[in-house]
C-alpha cells in the first residue's frame, strides 16, 4: 500500500499566525473528516489561534479478525491478545507510522519545528500515535493517547537505537496516556504495560486513569 492509498487528510486552519501544529489520529472504523466535523463545534481556530490542527485518514481495509468486514484501519488486526504478546500486523504498523512520519516531516519543511509538533490520536489512532512517536529521528512536542496502548511491545522494547528516538532527546518528548479502568475494548492493563515500557526506555510517561 502506497501514500496514495491513504484518504487525503483534513485540516482545521487556524485564525493567526501558524507556529505550531495538531495532528490527530482516528481509531478504527472512524476518519478524519468524522473528527474534523467533532471540532468544530468547540471553535479551536479562534480558541487557538496559531495552531494548524491536521486529521489524518486511514485506508479501508479487510480485517483478519472480523472476516468479511471492510473499514478504515491503520493496520489490521489479528488478535485480541494482550499487547505483550500475540501476532501483531508489523507491516502495516510500519506502513502507518512512516506515512504519519511523511505528514510530519512536511509540516517541518514549511517551516515548523519538531518542538512545536504534538502528535496524538483515540483508540487504534493512539497506538498509531505513539509508536510513530517513539520511532522517529527527532523529538516532537509530544504525544497523546487516550484509550490507546504501544503495539509490539516484545518487538519495541528490542528495537536497536537507530530504530528509535535517540537516548539523549527521549526527555524531550512529552507522552500522555488516558485509559478508563473500565474500557471493554482496550483493557485497561494494556495501558498500564504501555507506560512502564515507555518509562523503561527512557521516556517520560503522564500516565492517567479514568471510570
Amino acid at each position: 500500500m502506497a501514500t496514495e492509498d491513504y484518504p487525503p487528510v483534513e485540516v482545521l486552519e487556524p485564525s493567526g499566525t501558524h507556529t505550531a501544529t495538531v495532528f490527530i489520529v482516528h481509531g478504527m472504523g472512524d476518519s478524519g473528516l468524522a473528527w474534523k466535523n467533532h471540532t468544530t463545534q468547540w471553535n479551536w481556530p479562534t480558541r487557538f489561534p496559531h495552531i494548524r490542527f491536521i486529521f489524518p485518514s486511514a485506508p479501508v481495509m479487510d480485517l483478519t479478525l472480523v472476516p468479511g468486514s471492510r473499514m478504515s484501519s491503520w493496520f489490521d488486526v489479528l488478535s485480541t491478545n494482550d499487547v505483550r504478546g500475540g501476532t501483531h500486523d508489523e507491516v502495516g504498523m510500519s506502513r502507518s507510522r512512516l506515512y504519519l512520519r511523511s505528514l510530519i516531516e512536511e509540516d517541518i519543511a514549511a517551516g515548523i519545528p519538531p518542538s512545536r509538533i504534538v502528535l496524538g490520536g483515540f483508540s487504534q489512532g493512539g497506538a498509531i500515535s505513539l509508536l510513530t512517536g517513539i520511532t522517529l529521528p527527532f523529538a516532537l512536542r509530544g504525544v497523546f493517547s487516550l484509550c490507546g496502548y504501544l503495539p509490539m511491545i516484545p518487538r519495541v522494547v528490542t528495537m536497536s537505537e537507530d530504530e528509535l528516538l535517540p537516548a539523549g532527546l527521549r526527555q524531550d518528548l512529552a507522552i500522555f496516556m488516558g485509559n478508563g479502568t473500565n474500557d471493554p475494548k482496550i483493557k485497561y492493563p494494556w495501558g498500564q504495560w504501555s507506560a512502564k515500557a515507555l518509562t523503561t526506555m527512557g521516556y517520560q510517561v503522564d500516565f492517567r486513569s479514568y471510570l
